[in-house]
């Protein structure tokens, strides 16, 4: 059994470190959730009505994919807006990943 050392103390670096990790692992699962409600979209044979329409959320699901490159990464996030029908069921996603 490992041996706790009760005399370590947590400095406020480590604390900012670790509140940021916690913060990224909460935007990357919620980022997650709305990658996942869109994956049937990219399927051949998705119930969507043209190439275009396809496009449009291969270039959504990109911009999700690319969050962590924005400034401000994990505090303030621009989250992208879902394109055309299929957007309806992410942006449903996206309010319930928001909770």
């Amino acid at each position: 059994m490992p041996r706790i050392d009760w005399s370590r103390r947590i400095t406020a670096r480590e604390r900012s470190e670790q509140a940021r990790r916690e913060a990224e692992a909460a935007a990357r699962a919620a980022r997650d959730r709305r990658l996942a409600a869109t994956d049937w979209t990219q399927l051949e044979d998705a119930p969507l009505p043209g190439a275009r329409d396809r496009e449009q959320m291969r270039k959504y699901r990109q911009a999700l994919r690319d969050i962590t490159d924005q400034p401000g990464w994990p505090e303030r996030i621009d989250w992208p807006e879902p394109p055309g029908p299929a957007g309806e069921r992410g942006r449903a996603e996206a309010v319930r990943a928001r909770r």
